[in-house]
């Protein structure tokens, strides 16, 4: 991702080349056995962290729920905790979700994306807002705890759990570039790297698929939508019809704390076109919501032949979540191939960038911490449609 005019550049230049016509006919979804040589582990390529979700352990949480680490700020040396969540359903509602909730500390910021499967988020005197595939929930740091209900439907919830640093954040909005200490220091302690938490197994691919299978996914969605329609009337949106981004943003009372847990839908929101690029960013999270928050969060898309300027951040921290398609990432001067479940994240100062050789769109969640005017930069393109029906399509059923 580049940055703004006056921060540093490896290269100069347009964002991207042009892209290749985007074929209409959609590549359908298939399960692929891992190869037989994957590592679990993190790989690190010179200064980039790569992580491939399937072969991750598998461990048993309180509950009946189920978790996937992905990154430890000790292990990976980042500065923010990610994990695969699974909440079978009937299991009891997951009352760990939420900043200061099971998360060791008060002063985390929690970030979760759904990936597959339906279900409710709980608040207060019994308010609840239904949550599906492209979903987005944030809560603040303060104490302020939520619930999310798998319900008794056929499928598990299956999320993407961020915690990031709150004093991180605090501090970088308020202009201080003490931004990143020690990783042992920023007082996150997720729930899944405690002690007593038991290891079943590993994540297959197989698991995988099963868990975010397109037919679930399909049907998890559209009764997400129908849900989240009829509960509209009742709920208050803070977007009017002609904002960028419309995403059916609510606010849904905390089960304990002040502050309010805000959960946006992807379906609906418009993309930005980046200046000088061929590659779109649909921005969920960021100060275009909320003027004091410094970090960025959403669906970055990138068309066939797409090929990123090679770049720095001066003193952000990039990552990519691939949701569906194949790409490249580069890093430094290595060459790393990507599909759908991998992570990347590129730390301050390494030269890095997201390449698309296939034939198909490449989608990716896209989080960049702290903003370091990265949203400045996207909306100063140009703004697209909404959505449409097949990038809805590539996103929330391109995960297996």
């Amino acid at each position: 991702m580049q940055t703004l005019s006056g921060r540093s550049r490896a290269a100069a230049g347009g964002r991207g080349a042009p892209a290749a016509p985007r074929p209409g006919a959609r590549r359908a979804t298939l399960c692929r056995p891992a190869p037989a040589a994957a590592a679990a582990e993190a790989r690190t390529h010179e200064g980039g962290v790569f992580v491939r979700m399937e072969g991750q352990p598998l461990l048993e949480l309180a509950g009946g729920h189920r978790a996937v680490p992905l990154l430890e700020p000790t292990v990976q040396r980042v500065p923010f905790a990610m994990a695969l969540r699974i909440i079978d359903p009937g299991a009891a509602p997951a009352q760990v979700l939420g900043a200061g909730a099971g998360s060791g500390s008060d002063d985390a910021v929690e970030l979760h994306y759904v990936l597959g499967g339906a279900g409710s988020l709980l608040g207060a005197a019994g308010d609840s807002q239904p949550v599906g595939p492209g979903d987005s929930v944030l809560a603040a740091p303060g104490g302020a705890t939520f619930a999310v209900d798998a319900g008794a439907g056929a499928a598990a919830l299956v999320l993407l759990q961020l915690l990031l640093p709150g004093k991180l954040l605090r501090d970088v909005a308020a202009g201080q570039r003490s931004a990143f200490t020690d990783p042992g220091e920023l007082g996150l302690s997720p729930e899944w790297a405690a002690p007593s938490v038991v290891k079943a197994g590993r994540l297959t691919q197989e698991m995988m698929c099963s868990l975010l299978s397109p037919e679930a996914m399909h049907s998890a969605h559209a009764e997400a939508r129908a849900a989240a329609a009829a509960a509209a009337a009742a709920t208050a949106s803070l977007d009017d019809g002609d904002a960028p981004n419309n995403g059916a943003e609510v606010l849904v009372s905390p089960l304990a704390g002040g502050r309010l847990v805000r959960k946006r839908s992807l379906s609906g929101v418009r993309a930005w076109q980046l200046p000088n690029a061929t590659n779109q960013l649909a921005l969920l999270f960021g100060p275009h919501t909320d003027p004091g928050m410094s970090l960025t969060f959403g669906v970055e898309m990138f068309e066939p032949g797409h090929r990123t300027a090679r770049h720095i951040h001066t003193a952000a921290f990039e990552m990519f979540i691939v949701l569906g398609g194949e790409g490249v990432g580069i890093s430094n001067s290595d060459k790393v191939p990507l599909r759908a479940g991998d992570v990347a994240v590129f730390p301050p100062h390494v030269v890095h960038a997201i390449d698309n050789p296939s034939a198909r769109r490449l989608y990716c969640l896209q989080m960049m911490l702290p903003n370091d005017m990265f949203a400045e930069f996207v909306t100063s393109g140009s703004l697209l449609d909404p959505l449409d029906r097949d990038d809805m399509a590539g996103i929330i059923t391109g995960t297996c």
